[in-house]
């Protein structure tokens, strides 16, 4: 059963639990005298007992009360031919009896005649039955709203969680302003945890991909060495290419380790002056720095360290000319602090500078 569903049906049949309760404590604690019409029949009662043996008198009140209430009354005398449920009525003061309403007339505990008129079937139980309807059908919409209110977001929410939990990484919830504030943080808290975890998924299978290609190279290269040097009496050469193999392999470790670190987003920034920190970088010693004014900036060190370690170090490695310094200029536009790098090699060809700055690509 869907969480709407039962929570429709508690809030229906608690409230309307709630109301017959309060109907049927209010019918078993109601005084006679509360009801208007009740004193009608006694008071009639108690006017024509003591002339109920002067027929005339007796005439005179039934006229006087037909012209005031506009009721026909019918005064009867003989006891026997009055319905039984009249001729004992116990407490009551007003008898229905085959759509006759009866007043009993008692007179020394007996009952010694009555007044009758039509009426129609007794509603004592009709009118209640008909305010229980109507309150259980406005109760019923009243709950069917608010079961809605309450179970689409939570729904929206566990449905998500199923597809997210299946493989489904797109998988969001979108609960909308109008499902109240309460729903709107809990979507929005899901969401913001999808986002993640989608971005920790894929940091993953990324980091896995470059872990098998990237180390698959040197490793090769070191085993190969290895092989070299147990063949030859002057290991010496052959140890020291597994040497720069191991740091390579090293290298790339270290390039995976930051790439991660930046897709989980666990950035350890602190604010530095850029021009004095890029000048203080044992990376760049042999590179010429030009900084434009002062550059305040906010930015994780060891990342960006890494960032100018690779581009510079790329740039000597590739084509760029050992006598000519590599060239660093950092000034800023605006809010933007930029850095760029130059250097006099060959450039990146044609078919890879549209992914140049996508992780772990490489020219021919």
């Amino acid at each position: 059963m869907r969480l709407q569903t039962k929570l429709f049906l508690w809030f229906f049949v608690g409230v309307l639990c709630a109301t017959v309760t309060t109907f049927v404590v209010f019918t078993l604690t109601r005084r006679e005298a509360d009801n208007p019409g009740r004193p009608f029949p006694r008071i009639v009662a108690l006017e024509l007992a003591p002339d109920w043996s002067d027929a005339d008198k007796t005439a005179a009140h039934v006229r006087r009360m037909r012209d005031e209430t506009g009721i026909e009354f019918t005064v009867v005398r003989d006891p026997s031919t009055l319905p039984v449920d009249v001729t004992s009525p116990g407490e009551r003061t007003l008898v229905f009896v085959h759509g006759l309403a009866y007043v009993p007339i008692v007179m020394d505990g007996h009952v010694v005649g009555a007044l009758s008129y039509k009426t129609d079937p007794p509603t004592r139980w009709l009118r209640p039955a008909a305010g229980l309807l109507v309150a259980a059908i406005f109760f019923l919409f009243a709950a069917r709203r608010i079961s809605a209110q309450i179970a689409r977001p939570l729904e929206r929410v566990a449905d998500a969680a199923g597809r997210l939990g299946g493989g489904d990484m797109s998988a969001r919830a979108n609960v909308e302003p109008r499902e109240g504030i309460e729903a709107v943080r809990l979507g929005d808290a899901f969401d913001g945890m999808a986002v993640r975890v989608e971005c920790l998924v894929r940091d993953q299978r990324e980091l896995l991909g470059a872990v098998s290609h990237e180390l698959r190279s040197p490793l090769g290269r070191a085993r190969v060495a290895l092989e070299i040097a147990r063949e030859r009496d002057d290991k010496q050469q052959a140890l020291d290419k597994l040497a720069t193999q191991l740091d390579d392999v090293d290298h790339i470790l270290g390039d995976l380790l930051t790439v991660t670190r930046v897709g989980l987003t666990d950035l350890r920034k602190r604010r530095v002056d850029l021009g004095e920190w890029l000048k203080a970088l044992p990376q760049v010693e042999s590179a010429s720095v030009v900084v434009h004014g002062a550059l305040p900036v906010e930015a994780d060190p060891e990342l960006l360290a890494r960032v100018v370690d690779n581009i510079v170090s790329n740039a000597r490695a590739h084509g760029h000319a050992q006598s000519r310094p590599v060239e660093l200029d950092a000034s800023a536009t605006g809010d933007v602090a930029r850095v760029c790098v130059r250097d006099h090699g060959v450039g990146f060809p044609t078919d890879t500078l549209a992914r140049a700055f996508e992780p772990f690509v490489r020219g021919n």
